[in-house]
């Protein structure tokens, strides 16, 4: 027979009925941010996955991943290799840009290496710049520092 309907409490506190086949925490696709973009709720993570990244990314967008989250940070992040999984899958017509939430990640560290001397935002503008040239897009649609500067001036 049927699996046996169980008693759940939603946020409000109001009872559900949901079958043992239902165990399954099930989400709304998408949200949309304060600033009105949408973003889906489940994001595909690319670090540490190295050589592995390319072909990682392009399993996850097909199993129907629209939302990747990588870093300007190569030690843990390799960052043109989601670049050539969205270049594919767009050059495929499998995706469109506009489909897709990018999120990636300024580091600190990472940025002083590459415009060393350079004032921070000297150094945070190089690092989105190479990111864009990696992901092959002309837009993020999330930008996260990494982790924050010692001065509170410097992070704000």
């Amino acid at each position: 027979g049927p699996p046996a309907a169980k008693k759940s409490k939603s946020m409000e506190g109001q009872e559900q009925d949901r079958t043992n086949s239902e165990d399954m925490l099930v989400l709304p696709e998408a949200m949309v941010t304060h600033a009105g973009v949408r973003m889906p709720v489940m994001i595909y993570g690319t670090a540490w996955k190295k050589e592995r990244t390319e072909a990682m990314v392009a399993m996850a967008l097909a199993a129907g991943f629209r939302g990747v989250d990588t870093a300007a940070q190569p030690k843990h992040y390799y960052e043109a290799g989601v670049g050539m999984a969205l270049k594919a899958a767009f050059e495929a017509n499998r995706l469109r840009r506009e489909d897709m939430f990018i999120q990636t990640k300024v580091n600190r560290n990472h940025a002083a290496e590459l415009s060393p001397g350079m004032p921070i935002a000297a150094q945070v503008a190089r690092s989105v710049a190479q990111s864009l040239s990696n992901l092959g897009v002309d837009y993020v649609d999330s930008l996260v520092l990494h982790s924050p500067y010692k001065d509170d001036e410097d992070t704000m």
